[in-house]
């Protein structure tokens, strides 16, 4: 028989998915870069073989379509909605290219004028991005390995606790035995037996209150950590890759169409090739590209979850009100009610002020007289908010999990009803507050 797997520890197994994600990204990254490249350098060199006929064109192609294409898997769309990868339109147009080989090509000027110049800033814009954005995935990275670490603290507190109760129980359960059946041997009389009896006794108890304590720390963790999971799946992994994207497949749309519409002006063999270019760049669309990438790299779309790990055959999997436990899970309850209309006060403040710095935002950067400096101020007002937001959605998920699994052993409405109404008392008083404070200030701007 083989042996059992060995098990890797979460915060080391963690760290490996959190490096191919790095990994991936960083790839995926060079791959849109080298699309970039060979988008620019074929429309350079073009521009100057636009000019010769023939062979020369059939030569660009060719050498441009010996490279490898992935296959891009079939994917139903609910709409009906026909779409294409850039990968799949930038194909295309090597191959209509082949075809229109020894047709003559008139378009020197717009290919390296509209499409060449541009792409070189762009490719070093989109390098940049991804310098400042990686450092991000970082932080996202750190803060759910720090959520998991929290974890792995919990189960060893859990593990030692549960092993100690467990020998506790079978010492005192050998003693009983033994009193019951009056085995005192030649050495040990019966009282001392009953002293020893009740001493384990004792101990058992008191490991007892320990190991339920720290199993239920050990739920509450898991539960936080597989909300912090689903979160950095869902929403910050997601954000942060279409920010990495940027506007690269407008651009290349863009791109794709002013080369479609410059062919047109060529003879009809021309024209219908590039009427397929043009028609072929309308289907590219990033979400689509997106879900390829997905597809082809699952690590991103398969969040880690984590599930209760018994010891000692510990029977139980979930809270428990056994040994005091109740007195904790009240307490818990009460605590992460209480956090949630916290976070959801905060929330729903900083989203409003938040929307309110965009509209600002938006509006400044559309009038003519515009500083740019205080443009930049606001951008990094905008990101702490948007940061300060997003803190609060994760602590309110993992509170929302440990209130869910909280629910099935303690009545958490009435906790939560409660938090609700002194969250809405607070949030009252603090607008009143500032609607008294502005009376008194309109007041004495008129008794002046």
């Amino acid at each position: 028989m083989q042996p059992p797997p060995r098990k890797v520890k979460h915060t080391t197994a963690l760290k490996n998915i959190h490096s191919e994600q790095v990994s991936k990204l960083q790839n995926k990254v060079q791959q849109d870069c080298d699309l970039l490249d060979d988008i620019r350098n074929f429309s350079r060199q073009r521009s100057i073989i636009e000019k010769e006929y023939g062979q020369a064109l059939l030569k660009l192609t060719a050498g441009f379509l010996k490279r490898e294409f992935q296959a891009t898997p079939d994917f139903q769309n609910e709409d009906g909605v026909e779409l294409k990868t850039a990968l799949e339109v930038w194909r295309l147009i090597l191959e209509e290219t082949e075809k229109l080989g020894k047709a003559r090509l008139q378009v020197a000027d717009i290919m390296q004028e509209q499409i060449a110049e541009p792409l070189k800033p762009y490719r070093m814009a989109k390098q940049h991005i991804h310098k400042r954005l990686m450092p991000q995935l970082n932080v996202l990275q750190n803060e759910v390995g720090q959520t998991v670490l929290e974890m792995a603290k919990a189960q060893k507190e859990y593990n030692v606790d549960e092993a100690l109760a467990h020998d506790a129980r079978v010492k005192s359960e050998e003693l009983t035995q033994k009193m019951n059946k009056r085995s005192t041997g030649i050495f040990q009389s019966k009282s001392s037996l009953q002293k020893q009896c009740a001493k384990f006794t004792s101990r058992r108890d008191i490991y007892n209150v320990k190991s339920v304590a720290a199993r239920n720390e050990y739920l509450l963790h898991i539960a936080a950590a597989n909300a912090h999971q689903s979160r950095y799946y869902k929403t910050d992994l997601t954000q942060l890759m279409k920010a990495l994207d940027g506007d690269m497949y407008e651009r290349i749309l863009e791109y794709f169409h002013t080369m479609g519409n410059a062919l047109l002006d060529v003879s009809s063999m021309e024209k219908s090739a590039s009427e397929s270019i043009a028609k072929q760049a309308d289907m590219i669309c990033r979400d689509f590209d997106q879900q390829v990438f997905m597809y082809r790299n699952p690590v991103f779309t398969q969040p880690v979850q984590y599930v209760f790990q018994p010891c000692q055959n510990d029977e139980c999997n979930t809270l428990s009100k056994e040994h005091n436990g109740g007195h904790q899970l009240d307490k818990e309850a009460r605590k992460w009610a209480t956090k949630i209309a916290k976070e959801t006060r905060s929330l729903r403040q900083n989203k409003r002020t938040l929307q309110a710095l965009e509209n600002q935002y938006r509006g400044d950067r559309a009038s003519d007289g515009s500083n740019t400096s205080e443009l930049q101020e606001l951008e990094i007002k905008i990101d702490e908010l948007r940061e300060i937001v997003r803190k609060s959605e994760i602590g309110k998920a993992k509170a929302e999990a440990r209130i869910e699994l909280l629910r099935k052993r303690v009545n958490v409405e009435e906790w939560l009803a409660s938090a609700q109404a002194e969250s809405l008392r607070a949030e009252e008083e603090a607008e009143s507050l500032r609607s008294s404070q502005g009376s008194v200030f309109t007041g004495r701007i008129h008794g002046q």
